[in-house]
C-alpha cells in the first residue's frame, strides 16, 4: 500500500538520472509504502552548449530551473551534483540530506594511454572547468588546455575519436565510477595536482525548509560524514562568493572526530597558487570552512578572483557574428566599427549622413578672438564640432585662461587629443545637462560664451544661457547632409535575416535614416541602439522603440551596452527553449 508519493526533480543526463535513481532506490529501501517518481527538468546549462559555463550566466546554471520547480511545489525534492550548487541557496530551500560521497578525485583519460607527465608538449587536453584548467597549467604549462562541453559519454567519445584533435580529457572520477567507465581511466590525479571542487563526488538532496514530512523521510538515507565535509566546503565557497566555475578548490575529510580541510585558489594562467590546510572538531565544520576562505582571501585569493570575474564579464559580452549597422558619417564610422569588431560583431557601415564644414574662415576668426581672451567659456557640443573647429585652424587651438566645456566624454577625449584641456563635462551628457552644469558653475549675467556647434540645433544652450544673462556668440562650424547613395544598400541590409542591431550616434543620423527608408516596418526585427537620450527621443518620435541606451554617451559604452543586451537576449532564449 502506497502511503506517500515523492517527486524527484532532476536533469535528464545519464549521470543525473543515475543519481536520482540511486536516491529513489535508497528511499524505497528505507521506507515501505513510498512511491518515488522522477520529473525531468531541462536547465540552462543543458541548453547552452556552445559557450564555456563561466560565460553564460554565472552561478546555478544546472540547478535554477529545478529549484524553481521545487519552490512552486511541482516536485518534492531535487537531486543535484553538490558541486553544481552555488554557495548560497534561494530563500525557502535547504539541503535535506546527502548520500555517501563517491571518490572526489579528478582523472585523466588519454587517447594514447599517456599519464599526465607523459603527455607530449602541446598536447590538447579538454576540460570545461576553469579550476582544472588553472591547476593543469600550473602542473604542465606546456599543454594546450581547451574548452570542452557535453555530457560524460560525449566527452569520452570525443577523446576516443580524437575530435577537435583532443589528446586527453579531465573528468570527475565520481561520474566515471557511477556510469561504469572505470576501464577508460588512464590516471587518477592526486590532490597535489588537482584538488577537487567543493562538493565534488557528493549527491545533494534539496527540499523546502518547511516540508517537515520530507525532512523525516530523507533522514533515513542521510550520510552524516559526507554532510560534514560538504558543510565545510560549501561554507568556504559561500564566503568566497564563488561557484564551481571559479578556480577555487576545497576538500574536507574526516579522521575520527576531526575534520581536515584543504583549500586552494589558482590564477587562470597557473602562475600563482594560494593553498592552505586547517583542521578541527567535526562539529565545527562550518567554522573551519569559513576560516579557510578568509585565510585564502587574505593571502591574495581576493585579487585573483576579482580579476577572473572581471575577465569573465568582458568575455561574456561578445557579439560573435552579430550584424551591427553603423549609420555615422564615413569620417566617424571607423572608430565605432573597430569597437564592434573587437567583440566579434560584424560592423556594417552605411553612412546616412555626411559632415561638411561651414565657413571655416569665420570659425578661425572666432578662435583667434578666443585666444586673445575675448571669452570666459568656449563650449563644444559634439566631436564633430571639435574636429571641424581644429580643421579650420592653421595651427593648434589656444584657449588661454578661457574655460572649456564639452557636452560629453567623447568630445572631451577629442579635445585632449589635440592638447586642449577640458574644465567641464556634465553628468548628464546632453545639451540640457550641459546647460544645467554651466549655470551651476556661475555662468550668467555678463558671462561671455563662444558656442561652436552644428548648423541646425535645438537651441537649448543659446536660449538657456541668454535667458541667464550670458552673452553668447553661436558659431556654426559644420552641417550634416543626408547620404542619398545609401538607400539601395540600406534596404537590402534591412531585409537580411537574422537581423542584428541598428545604431544611431546622433539625432541627425537618425533623422536621415528614417528619411531614407520606406516606413518603420522596414526595420522589423532589428534592435535599435542609441548613444544618448536626445538621439533616443528622435528615434522614439519616429515611432520606433529604443532597446539599448548606455549610461554615458560614448561609443565605447554604446558597444558595451549592445553586448550586454545581446547576452541577456541569448540567456532569455535559452531559458525559454
Amino acid at each position: 500500500m502506497v502511503y506517500m508519493k515523492v517527486r524527484i526533480g532532476t536533469r535528464a543526463s545519464k549521470l543525473a538520472l543515475w543519481q536520482a535513481n540511486e536516491v529513489k532506490r535508497l528511499l524505497e529501501a528505507a521506507h515501505h509504502g513510498i512511491e518515488v517518481e522522477l520529473v525531468l527538468i531541462s536547465t540552462q546549462g543543458d541548453r547552452v552548449l556552445d559557450r564555456a559555463l563561466a560565460l553564460i550566466g554565472g552561478k546555478g546554471l544546472f540547478v535554477k530551473e529545478i529549484e524553481q520547480a521545487l519552490l512552486e511545489r511541482e516536485v518534492d525534492i531535487a537531486v543535484h551534483s553538490a558541486k553544481d550548487l552555488p554557495g548560497e541557496m534561494p530563500p525557502g530551500l535547504t539541503l535535506g540530506g546527502v548520500i555517501e560521497r563517491e571518490d572526489p578525485h579528478d582523472v585523466l583519460v588519454s587517447r594514447e594511454g599517456y599519464r599526465l607527465d607523459e603527455l607530449p608538449p602541446g598536447a590538447r587536453v579538454g576540460t570545461g572547468s576553469l579550476r582544472r584548467h588553472s591547476m593543469l597549467l600550473r602542473a604542465r604549462p606546456d599543454l594546450d588546455i581547451v574548452g570542452l562541453r557535453g555530457n560524460l559519454d560525449t566527452r569520452l567519445r570525443k577523446v576516443a575519436e580524437g575530435a577537435d584533435e583532443l589528446d586527453a580529457v579531465i573528468l570527475a572520477y565520481a561520474g566515471i565510477r557511477r556510469l561504469g567507465f572505470d576501464a577508460q581511466v588512464t590516471e587518477v590525479l592526486g590532490f597535489e595536482t588537482l584538488l577537487p571542487a567543493a562538493g565534488q563526488g557528493v549527491v545533494a538532496i534539496q527540499c523546502r525548509e518547511d516540508d517537515v514530512e520530507i525532512h523525516r523521510v530523507l533522514a533515513a538515507i542521510h550520510h552524516e560524514p559526507s554532510a560534514l565535509a560538504l558543510t565545510a566546503e560549501r561554507a568556504m565557497l559561500a564566503e568566497i562568493e564563488g561557484s564551481c566555475h571559479l578556480p577555487v578548490a576545497g576538500h574536507a575529510w574526516l579522521e575520527g572526530e576531526t575534520l581536515h580541510f584543504e583549500g586552494r585558489v589558482v590564477s587562470p594562467d597557473g602562475l600563482k597558487a594560494i593553498s592552505g590546510r586547517d583542521s578541527g572538531p567535526a562539529s565545527e565544520a562550518r567554522e573551519i570552512g569559513l576560516r579557510m576562505a578568509r585565510w585564502l582571501l587574505s593571502q591574495g585569493a581576493d585579487a585573483i578572483i576579482a580579476r577572473v570575474l572581471r575577465e569573465m564579464d568582458q568575455a561574456a559580452l561578445r557579439l560573435d557574428g552579430v550584424p551591427v549597422i553603423v549609420t555615422r558619417s564615413k569620417a566617424q564610422a571607423g572608430a565605432l566599427s573597430e569597437l564592434i569588431a573587437k567583440r566579434g560583431g560584424e560592423p556594417i557601415e552605411i553612412p546616412t549622413l555626411s559632415v561638411e564644414a561651414v565657413k571655416p574662415a569665420v570659425v578661425a576668426e572666432a578662435c583667434e578672438e578666443l585666444s586673445e581672451g575675448a571669452y570666459d567659456w568656449v563650449i563644444f557640443t559634439s566631436t564633430n564640432g571639435v574636429n571641424m573647429t581644429l580643421a579650420a585652424l592653421s595651427g593648434p587651438l589656444h584657449v588661454g585662461t578661457t574655460r572649456v566645456a564639452a557636452v560629453g566624454l567623447a568630445s572631451k577625449e577629442a579635445l585632449e587629443q589635440h592638447g586642449v584641456r577640458t574644465d567641464l563635462v556634465p553628468a548628464l551628457q546632453t545639451s540640457e545637462g550641459l546647460l544645467e552644469a554651466l549655470l551651476q558653475m556661475g555662468v550668467g549675467r555678463g558671462s561671455r560664451c563662444l558656442l561652436l556647434t552644428a548648423e541646425l540645433t535645438r537651441g537649448v544652450l543659446t536660449r538657456g544661457l541668454t535667458e541667464a544673462g550670458a552673452i553668447v556668440d553661436e558659431v556654426t562650424v559644420y552641417r550634416t547632409k543626408a547620404s542619398e547613395g545609401s538607400v539601395s544598400e540600406l534596404n537590402t541590409l534591412l531585409a537580411r535575416n537574422p537581423a542584428g542591431y541598428l545604431t544611431f550616434a546622433s539625432g541627425s543620423a537618425a533623422k536621415s535614416f528614417f528619411a531614407l527608408i520606406d516606413g518603420v516596418s522596414a526595420i522589423a526585427g532589428w534592435k535599435v541602439a542609441c548613444i544618448g537620450p536626445v538621439t533616443a527621443n528622435v528615434v522614439r518620435a519616429a515611432g520606433v522603440n529604443v532597446e539599448v541606451l548606455p549610461k554615458n554617451s560614448t561609443i565605447e559604452e554604446l558597444v558595451a551596452a549592445i553586448a550586454e543586451h545581446h547576452k541577456t537576449t541569448l540567456l532569455q532564449a535559452a531559458a525559454e527553449a
